[in-house]
């Protein structure tokens, strides 16, 4: 040991430390021993020597911290290192490290903390030491403050204007952010009243905070956290209020914008301290600079700040209101600000209007007992106002003023305290019931956006006065109107729903019913009265049923509405209205129950199970067997189906497995001719929808097959599975039907992307692709039937890949085998069928057997082959390869595509020459992306893409493609300058022929196009 200080303290090892600590741990040495050693260091009559063996001594104090010493061990050092203080200046740094050390891993003796701080405070000159040695101070008196505090208490006074003295001239902001923490806790932790004013100005004087970090900064000092650390020193007590106000308001004079920001933001943070009394003394003063920065401020960051700090005060106020004995400065605070602001209500000047009524809901936002005298001083001046301008933006101002006290009084709302509003609730409700019948629709709509503020507002609104407000929407909903003056309508009855069902239902359900003609019989005489005003209106059908859909908010009101929605589906059956009217009332009402099921799935999914999948299902499969003829009914119609398929498909996913089981088994029944538990209404054999002899009107109901039978849990297979299969591969082979023959091939594919992993399924799949593949190259078979069959083998294609299934690979390098028959063009479009996303079948990991990064697997696996198989294809047969290439490109994830670009490209420029538009639209899509991603990849073929691109500009059969050309050249645009400017005026005078373009997306991207390449500038010289 002796030789490692000998060593140290000449200044040869600066690893003896580490060694020497590692020994103390493990017990090799002992620390009296090590004392010893450095006694002749210690002692030294050379400065050097001695601040050798202090620095050693802490920074193995330091390194040896897991080492447990002894109290009398403690109290050795302490005094040992409080001896050292009084020695020469370049020895006080390693004893501040010293002390920090024990302070850190020790416990000291009780009174050793006092000692410690008076000794520092009496023998160091805190600011002539470098920055690390002032840190050591720094995070020592942060120890003591924390581990120590009662201790310090004691001396409290002593510590606070030693602390004071120490910090004061502080510049490095390592240091500053201590020192901002260790104010705060002694703010919050000691007494300083004799040095509150000191305590302010050594922190004060670095507000605002101008800090600019260096860059790559080790210490991750930052702007922001410097400005929160000063912000809350300045706003931890009251004591400050007194000079903490003043310079804030000095602060608001300054014209740089950060510190007005700064100022308002601090401002704010102390009002959540700062009592009224404590704030009192400056009120007029802040009113008038808080005024001028929300009335007459250059940013709108600045009066934002300047609106929170308004009610930041106006809270800070309002707690005098709850102290009984205590003087009401809110109240003259108000009445200061209010009497200001109703001459600018009064004002012609639109902003002037518009500002006052920030300020006023932010006042009342403050505090209930501001809502309180805000709402009783205004509201008769902003009705008054409200009827006596005429300019509909001054009218829609004064609205969003009062929607701003509404919603304030319903945040302030309550229980057993009346509402501000209802001494002026009769005025109130005649203004907003005049808005409702106003020519401006925004005027109408903030209208409404009032009335439902204060239907929300608890114990305001009577039970009658309810009634004639939701009557009032009715017939606003009933009119003609904008389309955003009936979405508010809907969504105002909406929260009426939740609000009082029972009235819901008495007030809007039961007239919409009427309306329908589907409404209870029994109505009351005033009900039969007011529609009999309403029937004399231009009635919209699509309105009502939405507006129906959207009150479906509770389990009561939606057992009251979907029956009478139902009974109004099937009555559509029985109308004299034409078949697109009531298919438009058809799909709305069911698109309508669909988002009901999925929004209320939580609520009452098993009401909808028992009532609303067995009525769908019901109703199309009876008008099927009842209509056998070849006219398309309404229930026949693709696009009702469609709608009643996203219902079944929501109805489904909502259930447990256990409820998904018993309906897929009762379903995959139905369509097999038996019997079915969920319909029994359904005689055995009547309904065979997957025999190739029954009317087309039965076989394309396969859509709720699929429905159910690929929307259940994918661990749900039914009992009927493999009949199924059988069934849906021979009808999807067959039909003739093209509906029918599409939903056959999905639900295969499907059902087969499901069934279980084993012998079975790969018998099966062997079997059946050889069949397809027979088919499909047999060229003396007929074209329809092929198709058909390459059809299929495409849901099988997608149903494999999707699950990762082995046998994947070799089924799509048959289907790159047919790119040489004449079936090239549908064989290379099905690389879309297999890698598009869609929410029909095989959508995502919980209803199917879908593996993560499949997409990934297939391209890596796929492109190669499609490459190679290009490049050993003659001219004449390469089309499809970019066709099916482009596909894959579009369906795959941007990440992948970046890594294989470079050997991509060349095949990409191709496509966009293909003879296929639809090729060419691909590779337009699949490029747009990917240069904004990888622009330098694209910097180094600029004429190349650039020749392509104003080309397609001016395709002349379609306007997708000219448009998705030029916003490719937008991209281009942005590429580094000096790879582009070369070809600016070629650019700018081949476009020249787009803007007159027929098509106005293709004119409007022309002239957004044109514009960026004539900014660009001139090369630098």
């Amino acid at each position: 040991m002796d030789v490692l200080v000998e060593n140290f303290t000449r200044g040869e090892s600066e690893s003896a430390k580490n060694e020497i600590a590692t020994g103390l741990v493990s017990g090799r040495f002992a620390l009296h021993a090590f004392v010893e050693s450095l006694g002749p260091a210690l002692t030294s009559q050379r400065v050097e020597s001695r601040a050798n063996g202090t620095k050693l001594l802490a920074d193995v104090l330091h390194a040896a911290h897991p080492l447990h010493l002894q109290p009398i061990e403690v109290n050795l050092l302490v005094e040992f290192f409080c001896n050292r203080l009084n020695d020469r200046h370049i020895v006080v740094p390693h004893v501040l490290s010293g002390f920090l050390a024990i302070a850190m891993y020790h416990k000291l003796a009780e009174g050793q903390a006092k000692t410690i701080c008076h000794e520092i405070f009496r023998e160091v000159q805190m600011q002539a030491l470098p920055q690390r040695d002032r840190l050591s101070f720094y995070n020592l008196s942060a120890i003591f403050l924390e581990k120590y505090v009662d201790e310090i208490k004691e001396i409290g006074g002593d510590f606070v204007f030693g602390y004071i003295q120490a910090m004061d001239g502080e510049k490095d902001p390592r240091n500053l952010v201590i020192c901002f923490r260790t104010v705060k806790c002694i703010v919050n932790s000691l007494s300083f009243d004799m040095f509150a004013e000191e305590l302010f100005e050594v922190v004060a004087c670095y507000f605002p905070i101008d800090f600019s970090p260096p860059p790559n900064d080790p210490h991750g000092i930052t702007k922001d956290g410097l400005v929160l650390g000063l912000r809350r020193c300045l706003a931890a007590t009251g004591k400050f209020a007194k000079f903490c106000v003043p310079l804030l308001i000095e602060k608001l004079t300054s014209n740089v914008k950060s510190a007005k920001v700064d100022s308002l933001l601090t401002l704010n943070a102390c009002c959540n301290v700062y009592t009224a009394s404590d704030l009192a003394p400056f009120l007029e003063e802040l009113w008038l600079k808080i005024r001028k920065e929300i009335f007459h401020a250059l940013h709108q960051e600045v009066q934002e700040e300047a609106l929170n700090s308004l009610q930041a005060v106006t809270r800070a106020l309002s707690a005098t209101v709850i102290k009984a004995d205590a003087e009401n400065f809110l109240e003259k605070y108000l009445e200061t600000i209010l009497k200001e602001l109703k001459a600018d209500i009064n004002d012609s000047e639109y902003r002037r209007i518009h500002i006052s009524g920030k300020v006023i809901q932010r006042l009342a936002a403050a505090s209930d007992p501001a809502c309180y005298y805000v709402v009783n001083t205004t509201l008769p001046d902003l009705l008054g106002t409200y009827t006596q301008i005429s300019l509909s933006s001054h009218q829609r101002t004064i609205l969003e003023t009062l929607l701003g006290l509404l919603s304030s009084a319903q945040c302030h709302s309550n229980e057993g305290v009346s509402s501000p509003f209802l001494l002026h609730k009769d005025p109130l409700l005649m203004t907003l019931y005049t808005t409702l019948n106003h020519s401006d629709s925004a005027v109408i709509c903030t209208g409404i956006s009032c009335l439902v503020a204060l239907m929300r507002l608890p114990r305001l609104l009577r039970e009658e006065e309810l009634v004639v407000t939701s009557r009032n929407f009715i017939l606003l909903l009933l009119g003609e109107h904008e389309d955003a003056v009936k979405k508010e309508i809907k969504e105002a009855l909406s929260v009426l729903s939740t609000i009082s069902s029972e009235i819901t239902e008495r007030a809007v359900v039961q007239p919409l019913l009427h309306i329908l003609n589907i409404g209870n019989d029994d109505s009351d005489s005033e009900l039969a009265t007011w529609l009999s005003v309403v029937q004399s209106a231009k009635i919209s059908v699509k309105d009502v049923v939405t507006t129906l859909t959207a009150l479906c908010t509770s389990h009561d009101l939606l057992k009251t509405i979907i029956p009478k929605l139902l009974e109004f589906l099937a009555g559509l059956l029985q109308s004299d209205r034409s078949l697109d009217e009531r298919a438009v009332w058809g799909k709305t009402l069911l698109d309508g129950l669909a988002s009901v099921v999925q929004e209320r799935q939580s609520m009452s999914s098993e009401y909808f199970k028992e009532l609303l999948l067995p009525h769908l299902i019901g109703v199309a499969v009876e008008t099927a067997l009842r209509e056998a003829n070849e006219e398309i009914g309404l229930f026949s119609s693709i696009s009702i189906l469609t709608s009643m398929c996203s219902c079944v498909k929501f109805i489904v996913s909502s259930v447990d497995i256990g409820s998904q089981k018993e309906i897929v088994d009762s379903i995959g029944s139905l369509f097999l001719g038996k019997s079915c538990t969920l319909l029994p209404i359904i005689p055995e054999g009547t309904f065979q929808p997957l025999e190739l002899t029954s009317h087309w009107k039965q076989t394309q109901l396969i859509c709720f097959l699929t429905s159910v039978t690929c929307h259940a849990n994918r661990e749900v297979v039914g009992a009927n599975h493999s009949d199924l299969v059988e069934k849906l591969f021979h009808l999807a082979l067959n039909s003739e039907h093209d509906f029918t023959r599409v939903e056959a091939a999905k639900c295969f594919g499907g059902l087969v992307n499901r069934t279980p992993t084993g012998e079975a399924l790969d018998s099966f799949l062997t079997t059946t692709s050889n069949q397809l593949y027979t088919l499909m190259e047999n060229a003396s078979v007929d074209l329809q039937a092929r198709e058909r069959a390459l059809t299929v083998y495409l849901w099988l294609c997608r149903a494999l890949v999707t699950r990762s299934h082995p046998a994947n690979q070799s089924l799509v390098e048959k289907l790159i085998d047919l790119f040489e028959t004449d079936l090239f063009r549908q064989a290379a479009e099905g690389f879309q069928v297999i890698l598009s996303d869609s929410d029909d079948v095989i959508s995502n990991y919980k209803v199917a057997n879908v593996k993560l990064m499949y997409k990934q697997h297939f391209f890596l696996q796929t492109v190669p082959k499609l490459v190679k198989k290009f490049n050993e294809t003659n001219e004449d047969k390469k089309e499809p390869h970019l066709k099916a290439l482009s596909c894959i490109l579009l369906a795959v994830p941007k990440e992948v595509l970046r890594a294989e670009l470079p050997s991509l490209f060349p095949l990409l420029m191709m496509s966009l020459s293909s003879s296929s538009i639809q090729t060419r639209k691909i590779s337009l899509s699949v490029l747009l992306p990917l240069i904004a991603d990888v622009p330098l990849f694209f910097s180094q073929h600029v004429e190349l893409l650039i020749a392509n691109f104003v080309q397609l500009a001016r395709h002349p059969d379609d306007m997708k493609i000219r448009v998705t050309a030029l916003q490719c050249l937008c991209l281009l645009a942005t590429l580094p300058h000096h790879t582009i400017y070369p070809h600016k005026n070629r650019v700018i005078r081949e476009l020249s022929e787009t803007l007159d373009d027929k098509k106005r997306l293709v004119r409007k991207e022309a002239v957004k196009c044109r514009s960026l390449w004539f900014l660009l500038g001139d090369l630098p010289s």
